[in-house]
């Protein structure tokens, strides 16, 4: 089993939610931590905690080239970039939607909303 650790439950509270809320998720993480922790310790289920950024390929392969993590940096304007070199093994990751975010080697995806209407 994986436990997947994003930047807001390593108590940053950045993404991952909605406003932060980086002591709620440290406390929530803690609480589900112990209660795996016992389960792995019992060798009936072996426990991977990985932290955002750190996540493993067997990961990824389980995502089928769909993991995708949203930061919230902006409402209006999204900037992803792409990582991997096989279709099923690829990740997603939102990034600032500025150009020190931008690197050569790495593909990016813009999204703006339109307000609809008019």
């Amino acid at each position: 089993a994986y436990l997947w650790l994003g930047s807001a439950e390593e108590g940053g509270g950045g993404g991952g939610g909605e406003g932060g809320g980086g002591d709620h998720w440290e406390s929530v993480v803690r609480s589900v931590l112990g209660k795996l922790e016992d389960i792995a310790s019992s060798k009936i289920l072996p426990l991977v905690i990985v932290p955002q950024g750190k996540e493993p390929q067997e990961l990824l392969n389980m995502f089928k080239g769909k993991f995708v993590i949203h930061e919230n940096y902006n409402e209006d304007t999204r900037l992803y970039q792409v990582r991997g070199t096989a279709a099923l093994r690829m990740k997603t990751t939102e990034v600032l939607p500025e150009a020190s975010s931008l690197h050569s080697s790495h593909t990016y995806l813009l999204h703006t909303f339109v307000p609809s209407g008019g």
